[in-house]
């Protein structure tokens, strides 16, 4: 199954909102992938779909540490 899911959100709650109806759209194994630019905010969704799954380890952007070193 195939969903391009488009959208643009102004701020943290509609991020962290988004991460949350965005968990029931995912079946056990499925592939997600994100796109966007630098800064779009990848990671802070990520961060939050981590969260919702009650993950409690640190969640960071791999470009940002390739750009920063």
């Amino acid at each position: 199954m195939r969903l391009l899911l488009e959208r643009t959100l102004k701020t943290l709650e509609d991020t962290q909102a988004l991460a949350q109806e965005a968990l029931a759209l995912f079946p056990p194994g499925a592939l997600v992938v994100l796109e966007g630019s630098l800064g779009a905010g990848k990671t802070t969704f990520v961060r939050f779909l981590a969260e919702a799954l009650g993950f409690k380890g640190r969640v960071t952007s791999p470009s940002y540490t390739l750009i920063h070193t």
